[in-house]
């Protein structure tokens, strides 16, 4: 496998992209056995168990008994045992509370000596190395090792704070920190299980997720100002959060920042204050990627280099996505397509018997294959695999038109089921017309069935009582619609208001997408 190592003008070269060997020298690793293990980290930990296999990790914590974090770190599973890796600095306290709760059973927990080593996916392990775990570091998903081999070109792990911020994950003393609420750290989204039975903390953090869910949500300030301060955030003269971090990616400034809550709307362009400059950013979700995208993301970097005709490192980025994912059929069929067009016949046929192997109803496979040996000159095969590609193109089609007999099916139902509703709504307000989850329930049902003026007439009644986001939703829709952006954005906005007051940030996010689309 070739490493990547091109200087791209359209892309900021960073470690997602350029394999290096990460030296994790402030962390530890904590070796847990025993035949109770399982059971007595199930009781004590935050996040499932039962989720873990050995080719996993999981993001895990240890919270006392008001959910404030006492360690953090990353749990595997082993033949025999458990791998705990976390902040060297959390090793010692975490053993100390852990061994509190060790009454009657066989469970041992001893920190190792040796040296951490993160390996990049596309890099081949040392033979000296020793494989913990599989674990997500700076937005890519590869292998925490320890052993003493020699090692060159090492990177110290604070060097990629910037990726590791963007990418979600938590940092000691930057995004979270000892006695902080879970809840209101990276953790949140990745570190802990609701489902699962009981552990110590688990009440209290239970409780916030259900009722109000975290006080702050970190975010992403996208913004094409140059803005180099940190601290407290401003939005219509309001306290709005914080920022905590200036962070560079593929020549885009980020402001890591935690928001409140009723200010967390996805894509919101606003003009925020900071150090009394005021300046306009729009709002990102977090992660900005995701360490199991990182084949996706060679595959759309190889194909913009292809439309560019850079088809030699087009292919480098191509052959790497096939090597994060071995399942990614696209990616194969792209770089059969170009070694195709570099005249490497025999290579193509390789790679397109490879997609066959993966699915064998690609029909595009047996069409390149057809073109690859008719350019060799061999017309038999070429049209026995055009023949493949013909027949396979007819059980295609007739899959779909089954497909859509079943969609039809499916839309009967659900029209039937909404009628049925809409009986009971009509009975609601033979009662009282002022109901507001029926005047909602029609005004939906309405909507979706193509009654606008019937739509409109029951969910402006909703608006004229009370304020109702999912009222004032369905209100932009049905405007964007019928063409009347204005009326449409002032629903919108009234109502992402709103829902960022009320803490109903899914509604507020889809009516801020549907405001985003106004705008274009």
């Amino acid at each position: 496998m070739r490493r990547v190592l091109l200087c791209l003008d359209h892309m900021i070269l960073n470690y997602r992209y350029n394999p290096q060997i990460i030296s994790l020298e402030s962390w530890s690793l904590i070796e847990i056995f025993g035949a109770d293990t399982e059971r007595f980290l199930q009781g004590q930990l935050t996040n499932d168990l039962d989720e873990l296999n050995g080719e996993s990790s999981q993001l895990t914590a240890r919270v006392d008994r008001s959910g404030k974090i006492v360690s953090y770190g990353y749990l595997s599973k082993g033949e025999s045992k458990y791998y705990y890796s976390c902040p060297s600095i959390l090793a010692d306290k975490l053993i100390e509370d852990l061994e509190k709760f060790i009454i009657m059973d066989d469970v041992t927990l001893q920190k190792l000596e040796q040296k951490l080593f993160f390996i990049h996916p596309l890099l081949n392990l040392n033979k000296n190395d020793f494989p913990v775990m599989k674990m997500d570091f700076a937005g890519v998903c590869g292998t925490l090792v320890f052993g003493e081999g020699q090692r060159e070109g090492l990177v110290g792990e604070e060097s990629l704070n910037d990726l590791r911020l963007l990418a979600g994950e938590p940092i000691l003393n930057l995004n979270i920190a000892i006695r902080d609420l879970l809840n209101n750290t990276p953790l949140e989204n990745k570190g802990i299980s609701y489902k699962k039975g009981c552990f110590l903390g688990q009440e209290t953090l239970a409780k916030i997720n259900t009722n109000r869910g975290a006080s702050h949500l970190f975010a992403l300030l996208e913004t094409g100002h140059s803005i180099d301060s940190v601290g407290d955030l401003f939005l219509q003269g309001e306290k709005a959060g914080k920022v905590i971090k200036k962070c560079s990616y593929r020549g885009k400034t980020y402001l890591y920042s935690q928001i409140k809550r009723k200010y967390k709307v996805d894509n919101r362009k606003e003009k925020w204050t900071l150090d009394n400059i005021e300046f306009e950013a729009t709002l990102r979700p977090l992660p900005l990627f995701k360490a199991g995208a990182l084949a996706n993301d060679f595959y759309e970097v190889g194909i913009n280099l292809y439309h560019e005709g850079k088809n030699e490192d087009a292919l480098v980025f191509i052959e790497n996505a096939m090597a994060l994912d071995p399942q990614f059929e696209d990616a194969f069929e792209v770089y059969g397509v170009i070694q195709g067009q570099l005249g490497h016949y025999e290579e193509g046929l390789k790679v397109m018997d490879q997609l066959l192997s993966l699915n064998p109803k690609s029909i595009m496979a047996h069409t390149n294959k057809s073109l690859f040996y008719m350019r060799m000159g061999n017309i038999e095969l070429a049209e026995k695999e055009k023949g493949e590609a013909t027949f396979k193109s007819f059980s295609l089609n007739a899959q779909e038109a089954a497909n859509k007999r079943e969609l039809e099916q499916q839309k009967q139902q659900k029209l039937e089921q909404m009628e049925k509703r809409k009986g009971m709504f009509l009975q609601v307000l033979a009662i009282d017309k002022d109901d507001i989850v029926a005047n909602l329930g029609l005004g939906e049902i309405s909507f979706e069935t193509g009654k606008l003026e019937d739509a409109e007439t029951f969910l402006n009644n909703v608006v004229s009582r009370q304020e109702n986001s999912k009222a004032r939703l369905l209100l932009g829709k049905l405007y964007h619609s019928l063409k009347n952006d204005q009326m449409a954005r002032g629903h919108l906005e009234k109502g992402i208001s709103w829902a960022g007051e009320k803490g109903e940030l899914m509604l507020a996010n889809q009516m801020q997408f549907l405001l985003n689309q106004l705008s274009e």
